[in-house]
């Protein structure tokens, strides 16, 4: 009996849990806010070299782990989804808006962790991306794989481990 509570138990945990991953669709939907953003964000402040944001599974993972309270590092900046939604007026490059960042992958905020109380999101490939990779120029005028619909550079293809 206490063998099936305990099963019964983790059945309920793990289906509260998986819940709780953003659906891809809804991560396309950012995706796709956030290029027409970083496209009109390009445009106004002259940044060649701007790259178009595409879901990334693998980070989708990690970022559950994450907002579940697992300290995770890698290639890849936490972004609170809110600081996503801020319209930068200035050249300080505010997150989700560095021209080098191509991965993005967003979670719900889960109860068993109080350290996130909203949802987030990480950027990849870099931790810690500088306003010196920054290219000056019309967007999409520096891109070295072309350009995408919203004139947004594509990211170079991927490596193989």
């Amino acid at each position: 009996m206490k063998m099936l509570l305990h099963i019964i138990l983790l059945l309920a945990i793990a289906i509260s849990v998986t819940g709780f991953l953003s659906p891809k669709s809804v991560n396309e939907e950012i995706v796709r806010h956030l290029n027409n953003a970083r496209a009109e964000y390009a445009k106004r402040l002259l940044i060649g070299n701007m790259h178009e944001l595409t879901f990334n599974e693998n980070l989708l993972k990690t970022a559950y782990s994450i907002a579940n309270c697992d300290n995770k590092k890698g290639d890849f900046e936490i972004v609170k989804k809110s600081e996503l939604r801020k319209n930068p007026k200035d050249r300080t490059t505010p997150k989700g808006y560095h021209p080098l960042q191509t991965r993005i992958a967003c979670v719900k905020n889960l109860l068993t962790c109080k350290k996130y109380d909203e949802p987030i999101c990480l950027l990849g490939p870099y931790s810690n991306p500088t306003d010196d990779q920054i290219k000056t120029g019309i967007i999409g005028s520096r891109c070295k794989y072309g350009v995408g619909e919203l004139r947004l550079c594509k990211a170079p293809p991927a490596t193989k481990a």
